[in-house]
């Protein structure tokens, strides 16, 4: 192809026109790098070189601007990366965010499952499916969850701090069981505390 206009984007990019019509976007360093003038002559291979290099500096650019707003799993930074960029470049700014230690599926997900289950009072089940929706690996999902702490202890902190109602008719222990199962929590655990003689006297006269 033969470069016919080179337009200068406020970003420090260039977008370069062909004489064919078609055109392509270098961002600002390897517009720099090229160093490109109208009527230069470029191979096929030429300009596939400098797309892939250009679209991979992109992609660990778009990666840091991301991680600098909050910690990301590897799958989640990869699925947002690849909004704007291949799967090749994705992959290679995931990698380079790991080497700098800028990414760490393990530690993050461990930070996350205990802040959920500290904070939100969740329990593994819906610990892990956090993960999971944010990108985590199944096994490292599974292994995060499990560091929660003890679940029916969760339980008993989680139906006093919310207040639950545990006073009522079959119809209302049964809908505290979901709201308790939606939680996270598990039939078994739930049953076991609810059956405890602590939650039959409820937590009225307690200073929550």
């Amino acid at each position: 192809m033969r470069v016919s206009r080179l337009e200068y984007l406020r970003n420090g990019g260039v977008r370069v026109a062909s004489e064919d019509g078609s055109s392509f976007y270098l961002e600002p360093l390897t517009a720099q790098e090229a160093f490109l003038s109208v009527g230069d002559e470029l191979s096929d291979e030429e300009v596939s070189g400098l797309l892939d290099v250009s679209e991979e500096r992109e992609a660990k650019s778009r990666a840091l601007n991301i991680l600098s707003y909050r910690e990301h799993s590897s799958g989640e930074l990869r699925r947002k990366l690849m909004k704007r960029v291949s799967s090749r470049a994705a992959d290679a700014a995931v990698e380079r965010m790991a080497e700098l230690g800028m990414i760490n599926d393990g530690d993050t997900a461990f930070r996350l499952a205990a802040e959920l289950s500290g904070t939100r009072l969740w329990g593994r089940a819906r610990v892990k499916a956090a993960l999971l929706q944010r990108g985590f690996s199944s096994a490292v999902a599974e292994e995060a969850a499990g560091s929660c702490p003890d679940q029916r202890e969760l339980l008993r902190a989680c139906i006093h701090k919310k207040r639950f109602p545990l006073r009522g008719n079959a119809q209302d222990r049964l809908r505290l069981m979901r709201k308790l199962a939606a939680r996270g929590f598990e039939t078994e655990d739930i049953r076991a505390v609810l059956s405890e003689d602590f939650v039959s006297q409820g937590p009225e006269d307690e200073d929550i």
